[in-house]
């Protein structure tokens, strides 16, 4: 157990939308306003910058990072590594999530003092919305309207609640044999619409040089297809995650 832990969530950001006011949302739950660090892009510093300060946060919330190519490239990956070990180094409990990832636990921060020895490796969920369900209503929270989802540790759990020194390979999915944890999840979010895929994809473009075929299509009948495509595996979400309205 630890005791009096000081947090440190970090996340990389580019753009406001429903997912990063689900994440921001989400994540005051547990954590104070001063500890949350967002690595804003430059070509975007200035609009995310005014959004984060419209919320709870203050200037010493974020910084400034560049980042040309989408998704955890050379460069950008270097800095994750160096701001996350900075302040590890302070003494800092270190979680880094990308922005459309909610770490799950009904009692997250106890949790995690509770637990926490050098890491912890949450298992991975996919929200998918299924045939029936209806495209999201960002006035309302997300487990109100989607139910069904993917389990997989293979290519969605990742080490990411750090109390050691740590260094990520591209993509940060490395888990480096580290026991994934069956009580606590990582749930990625950003496939829970095609609305919401199809306008990250538009925005994207924008931001963004040489951007691969799923992030970057703009046809919204490529983004069916890549959505059904999931059909076949989905599950229900257990009860007591959609029971928690949580996000």
């Amino acid at each position: 157990m630890i005791k009096n832990g000081k947090f440190k969530i970090i996340t990389y950001i580019d753009r406001s939308n429903v997912l990063s006011e689900t994440f921001i949302n989400y994540y005051l739950k547990f954590f104070k306003p001063e500890e949350f660090h967002f690595l804003i892009v430059d070509s975007e510093f200035t609009p995310v910058s005014k959004y984060l300060l419209s919320k709870e946060f203050t200037t010493t919330s974020f910084e400034k990072v560049s980042n040309k190519y989408y998704g955890t490239t050379t460069d950008i990956l270097k800095t994750q590594n160096e701001v996350t070990n900075r302040f590890l180094n302070d003494n800092f409990i270190v979680i880094y999530v990308d922005v459309d990832e909610i770490i799950y636990h009904q009692d997250l921060r106890n949790y995690i003092l509770n637990n926490l020895k050098d890491y912890i490796t949450p298992s991975g969920i996919v929200l998918i919305p299924n045939s029936s369900e209806k495209y999201l209503n960002p006035n309302d929270k997300i487990l109100n309207q989607r139910k069904y989802c993917i389990f997989d540790n293979t290519w969605h759990s990742k080490t990411c609640i750090l109390n050691k020194k740590y260094t990520w390979t591209p993509g940060r999915h490395n888990k480096n044999s580290n026991k994934i944890s069956d009580d606590i999840f990582i749930i990625d979010i950003g496939r829970c619409c095609q609305t919401i895929i199809l306008e990250n994809n538009k925005r994207t473009n924008k931001i963004y040089k040489n951007v691969s075929f799923r992030y970057s299509t703009e046809d919204r009948t490529d983004i069916d297809k890549m959505v059904t495509s999931f059909l076949p595996s989905l599950k229900p979400l257990p009860e007591y995650i959609l029971n928690s309205k949580l996000f």
